[in-house]
Formats: C-alpha cells, structure tokens, sequence
C-alpha cells in the first residue's frame, strides 16, 4: 500500500469515527474502538484487548484503534537528509 492509500485509508476511519462521534460518546466514553472499512468494527474498555483484536483480524491493514472522547494524538516527525554525492563519512 503507497503513502498515499493508507492516508486515504485512515482518512476514511477517521472521517466514520467522527460521523459516529455523538452516538460513541454516549454509549462508549472511555473505552477503545476500532474502524475498519469505514465501519465500526466493535468496542473494548481494555486498550490491549482492542490493539491484538484489531491485528489478528486486519494484521498490518489500516485500521483506526482509537479511544472515545480522547484528543487524537499528535505525531510529529522529521527527516533526515543526506544528499546522495554523501558517504556515510559525510564526503
């Protein structure tokens, strides 16, 4: 899967989990979720429970495990550039 599937991907479970916001928050505040295909795939109050559920049926597919009422997290990231004329000794 490209770079850009699985932002496509992950852009469709978030977009399913915000459509279903209201309704989770009533009925699982607190607890973990997991979307997969746009569906709400089930709900867990033990994040481990939900983490080897969401592998053992999607393995390393794009899926959403996030818990209700909780910020997403924020990712940062960086990149390291070395031009190709470079060496690992910096020549």
């Amino acid at each position: 899967m490209t770079v850009a599937e699985e932002y496509e991907a992950i852009s469709r479970e978030k977009a399913a989990y915000e459509a279903s916001r209201k309704y989770l928050e009533q009925a699982h505040l607190g607890e973990w979720v997991i979307f997969y295909g746009g569906e709400l795939i089930g709900a867990y109050e033990d994040f481990q429970d939900a983490a080897r559920d969401g592998l053992d049926r999607f393995g390393s597919e794009t899926f959403l495990l996030k818990q209700v009422g909780a910020p997403y997290p924020e990712v940062r990231s960086f990149l390291h550039y070395m031009p190709a004329s470079e060496d690992a000794d910096g020549r």
